[in-house]
């Protein structure tokens, strides 16, 4: 096959990093791909993380009203009264923690079943597909190094496709809410949030197009380590590696791949905790910021004890919500380079190879006879 009909067999997906167009690009992929398998599924997982994200705020509020509460009590001498109503604060507050308890268990059943009936389409799609494309697209170099990408992570790569998609709305809802209730301190606190997030944004997206390119360059390695471990290990070559010796080699050859991949990777993981700590510094002292803030409100007595500790919750909240949204759309950032890989060998096409030289004819009277001398 020469090379240009092998570029037409073998299309290259247009990589760009512009980061929201990946994002919309791998959400709508996953997301069509698992909503053919499980669309009512799908839709009840959705649903139940926004309600988780929802529910958060209702528990802050309930907590504001037990402190106030029992401040007010102090030193009165009608606490039969103040005690009931701070009981019944209470047990709608556990009754809550409840709901979010049982809404967290069946949606993480719920998240396991969908990743377990992907993660099953997806084979089946692969092996369908494999068997469908011509002898010399499959024993192409390009289209080796690549498919072994597909191959090697579709099977932990399902659950990381469907993790942060089902997280979207239990964090998108969290966030606005708890946002919301921080309009009532100052409307500028709630911008301030999204602001000091994005120095994290920007530093793991660009660490994870570091990784992008180093999984690239490894792409090779990876392929010469999968073939040495799938030939010491398997049964049938025992005699051929004891006769010729090649154990001994091959276990020293493996151990030199492996060691330069892992070596790269551990170089590129220790900068990337380095400056993640100091991209989460600006969000550090920005609620340290607004705390001191809040405890000046409470003693010049424009707000109580109890609307600082909802407020307090509700920034921490959308701190960790903001953060786990960002987290969620760079997850699926992360994971652009095998979607595209994946879409790229499902859209490949069976191809008619075009044979050379004669056909010789079948003589219908030719026989093969076995005579014993």
């Amino acid at each position: 096959m020469d090379s240009k009909t092998l570029k037409e067999v073998l299309p290259q997906p247009r990589l760009s990093f512009n980061r929201l167009g990946q994002i919309v690009f791998t959400f709508k992929e996953v997301t069509k791909l698992v909503f053919r398998v499980k669309p009512k599924l799908l839709i009840a997982v959705f649903v139940l993380n926004a309600i988780w994200g929802f529910s958060s705020v209702p528990t802050f509020y309930l907590e504001k009203l037990i402190i106030d509460n029992l401040i007010a009590s102090v030193g009165n001498p009608n606490w039969q009264y103040v005690f009931y109503s701070t009981i019944f604060l209470v047990g709608l507050a556990l009754v809550i923690s409840l709901l979010r308890n049982i809404l967290s268990s069946v949606n993480g059943f719920l998240r396991r079943n969908l990743s377990r009936y992907f993660d099953a389409e997806l084979d089946a799609l692969l092996g369908n597909k494999v068997s469908q494309l011509s002898l010399p697209t499959l024993e192409s170099p390009e289209f080796r190094d690549r498919f072994s990408k597909v191959e090697r992570e579709s099977g932990r790569r399902a659950w990381q496709l469907m993790m942060p998609i089902s997280e979207i709305p239990n964090y998108l809802v969290g966030f606005l809410s708890a946002t919301a209730v921080l309009v009532f301190v100052h409307p500028l606190i709630s911008v301030g949030v999204f602001i000091v997030s994005l120095p994290r944004f920007f530093i793991d997206s660009k660490f994870i197009k570091k990784e992008y390119d180093l999984h690239t360059e490894l792409s090779p390695k990876h392929r010469i380590w999968s073939w040495v471990r799938d030939y010491l290990i398997r049964n049938r070559n025992f005699m051929e590696m004891r006769i010729l010796g090649l154990s001994d080699y091959l276990t020293e050859k493996m151990r030199k791949v492996v060691k330069e991949i892992l070596t790269k990777r551990e170089k590129l993981s220790k900068k990337r905790e380095l400056y993640g700590f100091l991209s989460s510094l600006p969000m550090t002292l920005y609620e340290f910021g607004v705390s001191i803030f809040l405890v000046f409100w409470v003693i010049v007595g424009r707000i109580t004890v109890g609307s600082f500790q909802l407020y307090l919750r509700s920034l921490r909240s959308a701190e960790q919500n903001l953060t786990g949204l960002v987290s969620t759309f760079l997850d699926i950032y992360e994971n652009y380079i095998y979607v595209t890989d994946l879409v790229w060998f499902l859209n490949l096409t069976p191809e008619e190879v075009p044979s050379e030289g004669k056909t010789i004819p079948l003589d219908e009277n030719l026989k093969i006879e076995f005579k014993k001398n």
